[in-house]
């Protein structure tokens, strides 16, 4: 093209030099179409996944808000924290009076016992 308008060295060696540019950008977008497409199937499978995931919670999250929760509880290894806090909130319901039926009073059994109200008793 330039060298057609020009007719010199410098011209020709200009115009070859753009058309390898322009082979060599047609060989990257052939070659990049490919990944470009890989990149949008995984977004599709990513989507899906996502939504279906959104699907199973909102089904979770359903069911316990339709179930009551169980009065009996059940405490796994691990889960001690868990058991504590029942027993701080069931000594915190107290209104009248707690019994204990195990005669085993330790310091951890009175540290959960002084989270009771004032005007509830202690029996052993």
């Amino acid at each position: 093209m330039l060298s057609a308008v020009l007719r010199s060295d410098v011209a020709i060696r200009v115009s070859i030099r753009i058309m390898d540019t322009f082979v060599e950008m047609r060989k990257y977008m052939a070659n990049t179409s490919l990944l470009y497409e890989r990149l949008n199937a995984i977004e599709v499978r990513q989507i899906n996944y996502q939504t279906e995931t959104d699907e199973r919670f909102e089904r979770v999250f359903a069911y316990i808000s339709e179930h009551e929760e169980s009065s009996q509880k059940v405490f796994f290894d691990g889960q001690i924290y868990d058991a504590f806090s029942l027993i701080v909130s069931l000594i915190q319901k107290a209104k009248k009076e707690i019994t204990l039926i195990d005669g085993y009073v330790d310091v951890g059994t009175l540290n959960l016992l002084s989270k009771k109200n004032s005007d509830v008793g202690v029996k052993k």
